[in-house]
């Protein structure tokens, strides 16, 4: 199984990204913060939003901070989420899955779980005007980020499918059917 990773400021382009990849490559979508995303739009945060298809407002952007870091990290241990995410990986092995886009990490220790899974590149993206502002831009789950240890940075100020190639050829190198979908 190969394991793309991306990692980035908020608003870089991961969720499009992740997306591109499932469209075009019928990659299997994984984040290591579903289980607290479903539990959020259960009890009423706007699915759009929480997911990552519309821009978050700052009032879902915090609650989405205190609910993975102080409710979820913090409280059950910071490996909480990678725990859920091996064993979506390992079932996902199961079914003969083979392209997993985990498009979520954001501390070192997720980041270095990642490179020792050793299924794909660990990709951060780089977007103009990406990032945070005021609190929020302070909060752990960002503040990791420029100084994670990645394979790869992207420069995501282009169309979606341009930068999933550029990502594809860091997966598949030398791939000269990249520019078509796999069907």
């Amino acid at each position: 199984m190969r394991i793309l990773g991306l990692c980035g400021l908020a608003g870089a382009g991961k969720s499009t990204i992740a997306r591109e990849f499932v469209m075009v490559h019928r990659a299997v979508p994984i984040s290591l913060a579903s289980p607290f995303k479903l539990r959020a739009v259960a009890m009423g945060a706007p699915a759009g939003e929480v997911f990552g298809f519309v821009p978050k407002t700052p009032e879902t952007r915090t609650m989405l901070q205190r609910a993975g870091t102080e409710e979820g990290r913090e409280q059950y241990g910071e490996d909480w989420w990678i725990k859920h995410a091996e064993a979506d990986l390992i079932r996902l092995a199961g079914y003969g899955v083979d392209l997993v886009v985990l498009d979520d990490i954001r501390f070192h220790n997720e980041a270095e779980w990642f490179r020792n899974l050793r299924g794909g590149p660990l990709v951060r993206l780089h977007r103009e005007g990406a990032g945070l502002t005021g609190e929020a831009a302070t909060h752990p789950s960002e503040a990791d980020i420029p100084d994670l240890g990645v394979d790869h940075d992207v420069d995501n100020n282009r169309a979606a499918d341009e930068v999933r190639r550029v990502i594809a050829n860091l997966i598949w190198p030398g791939n000269l059917f990249l520019n078509t979908r796999r069907d």
